[in-house]
């Protein structure tokens, strides 16, 4: 029988409690680390996130649209990071309707005597910043424009805020010949532009490389922020520490903004081919001949933002410029071209055209970027469509819609 030496135990004994030792240093680190974390941070789990996040499922024709919900979200990032009640009060609590829309919850079916107008566009109609009331759900400036007619005299007036961020001129189109004709609006007030001029520079388009390929493919699933990678990364995340490491990993990974992905940096130009205008002249001209297909009165609206000539430092800052790879002057280049787009549509169709551009442009205090409203800029936005549609609505009655 083999015997081990004293002197032969000793080294393997001395390895296997410094194993232990380390092992033991390890737990204890980690076990610290977890104590701290659930005193310091809040749940930071994809189902938090997701919980506190607006979703999105998947559509064949849009790319996405708004999922159904009929609760009110708290997408305040200052929960996930305890610098707010989980449960007190958000400065970005947004309704989700049940139809999947943003507002209060409406009929699908037009009911008689409604006088109904839709309003497409991405984020800046979707109005992110304005904050609802679950007993007052009608916050965004086109629920404002709403309120405002009701407060006139014209209680049949129904707005549906049909803005999904980061839709295009595309998206919107899309979304009305396959959803939005069967809501039978009267109306159809398009406010495109920001989202469109992603696919000027940053995704520009050419014959080679047309939108149908610059659109990716929309996948629920996806969002690493929302969803767990594998079953070993749902375990480990009923630990608070790791899912803390995480969110921070993946927040620098992806290299998220508001809007999504920050494409990486280059040099930022002031030049742009013409097949973007060109498709977002497109894109407008057959949501204007689609609207007028079922009887209903486009209005063009051009969009309102920050970037002006006058703009100081300060308001440099706030626009996103590396979104679209434009710089200041590439910027309002395209603003002014999209506006030229407009002019020239509804010169040639004879449309009503609500120049809120020129009405807002550049005021620092009416933007918190170089699209999204604050809320006093909501406010005058909805304020301006209202007095352009009080003017527009008499003229045309729900009696004298047919379809064509």
């Amino acid at each position: 029988m083999e015997t081990i030496s004293p002197e032969s135990r000793s080294p393997r004994r001395r390895r296997l409690l410094a194993f232990i030792s380390i092992a033991i240093s390890v737990l204890v680190v980690f076990a610290v680390a977890e104590i701290a974390a659930r005193i310091i941070l809040p749940p930071q789990t994809p189902d938090v996130l997701r919980n506190h996040s607006i979703q999105y499922d998947a559509s064949a024709f849009a790319g996405y649209m708004l999922k159904p919900e009929n609760r009110m979200i708290n997408v305040d990032a200052d929960v996930l990071w305890r610098k707010a009640a989980v449960d007190g009060d958000s400065d970005q609590s947004i309704f989700i309707n049940a139809n999947g829309y943003r507002g209060p919850t409406f009929s699908v079916r037009k009911p008689s005597g409604r006088f109904r107008i839709i309003v497409v566009g991405g984020s800046a109609v979707f109005d992110a910043n304005a904050k609802d009331q679950i007993d007052s759900i009608r916050n965004t400036w086109p629920n404002k424009a709403e309120t405002i007619l009701h407060e006139r005299g014209t209680q049949n007036i129904e707005v549906i805020n049909a803005g999904i961020p980061g839709h295009s001129s595309a998206n919107s189109l899309a979304r009305f010949y396959t959803q939005l004709w069967m809501y039978e609006p009267d109306f159809v007030l398009i406010y495109h532009g920001w989202n469109d001029f992603k696919f000027w520079r940053q995704l520009e388009i050419s014959p080679e490389k047309p939108l149908m390929v610059r659109h990716a493919l929309f996948d629920p699933t996806a969002n690493p922020f929302t969803n767990y990678q594998n079953w070993a990364d749902k375990l480990l995340s009923n630990s608070r520490a790791y899912s803390a490491i995480r969110l921070r990993y993946y927040t620098r990974k992806e290299n998220t903004g508001f809007e999504g992905r920050i494409p990486e940096p280059e040099m930022l130009s002031s030049d742009f081919s013409e097949f973007g205008p060109d498709q977002f002249r497109l894109n407008m001209e057959l949501i204007v001949s689609a609207s007028e297909a079922i009887g209903a009165m486009p209005v063009l609206i051009t969009q309102a933002t920050l970037a002006a000539n006058s703009n100081t430092e300060s308001d440099k800052i706030r626009i996103g410029y590396r979104y679209q790879q434009l710089n200041h002057a590439g910027i309002i280049k395209a603003y002014n071209r999209s506006y030229q787009i407009l002019r020239e549509i509804a010169a040639r169709h004879d449309l009503p055209l609500i120049d809120a551009a020129a009405k807002m442009n550049g005021e620092s205090e009416w933007f918190d970027d170089h699209v999204h409203l604050t809320t006093s800029g909501s406010s005058v936005l909805a304020k301006i469509i209202a007095d352009e549609m009080a003017n527009l609505v008499p003229a045309r009655l729900p009696s004298e819609k047919t379809m064509q």
